[in-house]
């Protein structure tokens, strides 16, 4: 493996494993959340709680989203090398219309990554701050109500 393909294959290591952490951050959510209901919650406070459930668990499946796109580059990575041999082989069109469809490929795998993770750690911020806000009085807290 040369120092490009392990140099590659850290910086996936290093994406995945946050990407795992954000995940069990979500679950760790979830479970805190349905752990703590009290029997006398409001309707609004059940809202909020049931809002940031739902924030948490779509956290989690952007980032299953976020994992598969990391595994479809890796993966799409390990082919590349043989098919450009292969095109270089072919001729110098083939060779060409290769490099020209693994650029538009990779753009497109990393906007995707982009935007999962991104909502990733979007949904897990709201899913936090609206779990805050069915659990304490905000008005209370800051001294509007006595």
């Amino acid at each position: 493996m040369s120092v490009y393909d392990e140099t590659i294959f850290h910086i996936w290591k290093i994406f995945e494993k946050r990407c795992y952490y954000l995940m069990s951050a979500a679950g760790a959510g979830i479970g805190y959340s349905i752990a703590t209901i009290q029997p006398e919650i409001t309707l609004v406070e059940t809202r909020l709680l049931l809002a940031s459930l739902v924030f948490w668990a779509l956290s989690f499946f952007s980032g299953l989203a976020v994992i598969s796109n990391l595994r479809a580059i890796i993966g799409f990575h390990s082919v590349t090398p043989k098919h450009l041999q292969e095109s270089i082989q072919a001729g110098v069109d083939e060779h060409l219309q290769l490099l020209k469809n693994i650029d538009l490929l990779a753009g497109e795998l990393q906007k995707r990554n982009k935007f999962y993770h991104s909502l990733q750690i979007t949904l897990i911020a709201l899913a936090a701050v609206l779990l805050v806000m069915s659990k304490v009085d905000i008005s209370v807290a800051m001294g509007f109500q006595t």
